[in-house]
């Protein structure tokens, strides 16, 4: 399903055809969050580590390890105080993990905006005391570089202008959002302006690869009309996830502007 105006007009052969590449990177910005090494004492909570994310980023846990000396304990990665979002991991005896650090398909993801303070807890539901150490593989960043869109994020990769007078001319639209829940807009890449109602989106709602017009094509997808102020001018290139659980979105636009 495409949104937006549509064209049939012809585009003179000197106007040059931009890409937007709408696909996240395919290397996660990941670091390590691991805690120290301590004894627990048994049917007991311990928060062993504090700290923050970057407010207004999005969390994504790619790989959690744990090492026990009795099995029954578990640890936890939660908003401070226990009071909003949590993702905990059953510890085995000994060594146990889940996921891969390398993985671009995320065990948990969270929306971090004004909720981005965090505690790693260690678990003990034994009666005797257990030594824990655990961590995770994580991405916080507060820009675009996920492989995977968390779920109810909207991700602005970039911005532009154009001139007064211009029209945004979109000849070729490609994406894709595997097992993305059918709908309307509930996945789609876009080019939304910045003030106003100005689009052109291409849905990808459902999960299968979608494509609308032809490289070389010389009628438009989609237009957005000559802009006659400052506030038409300027333009965000977004990914959108509207859906409940996170999606790999990508996928590109050719236009031009004149």
């Amino acid at each position: 399903m495409i949104t937006g105006a549509i064209s049939s007009s012809a585009p003179a052969s000197s106007h040059t055809r931009l890409t937007l590449n709408f696909s996240s990177s395919g290397t996660p910005s990941k670091y390590s969050l691991d805690a120290e090494s301590s004894v627990v004492n048994g049917l007991t909570n311990t928060i062993i580590r504090q700290g923050q994310f970057p407010n207004g980023g999005y969390l994504i846990v790619f790989y959690v390890w744990c090492d026990t000396t009795v099995s029954g304990g578990s640890v936890i990665l939660q908003q401070t105080g226990a009071t909003g979002w949590s993702y905990t991991f059953a510890c085995g005896t000994g060594q146990s993990s889940a996921g891969d650090p390398g993985a671009i398909s995320g065990l948990f993801s969270q929306n971090l905006l004004n909720v981005n303070n965090y505690d790693i807890v260690y678990s003990n539901s034994n009666a005797v005391a257990d030594t824990m150490q655990a961590g995770f593989v994580v991405s916080s960043t507060v820009t675009e570089t996920q492989a995977q869109i968390p779920g109810g994020a909207l991700y602005i990769l970039s911005l532009f202008q154009i001139q007064l007078g211009q029209t945004v001319h979109v000849w070729y639209e490609t994406g894709s959002a595997p097992s993305c829940t059918a709908g309307t807009l509930v996945c789609y890449i876009g080019i939304l302006e910045v003030l106003g109602g100005r689009s052109c989106k291409l849905d990808l709602s459902g999960g299968s690869t979608t494509s609308s017009g032809t490289p070389d094509s010389t009628t438009e997808v989609c237009t957005m009309t000559p802009a006659s102020s400052g506030l038409q001018l300027n333009f965000r290139v977004v990914v959108v996830n509207t859906d409940t659980t996170v999606r790999q979105i990508s996928g590109l636009f050719l236009i031009s502007i004149y």
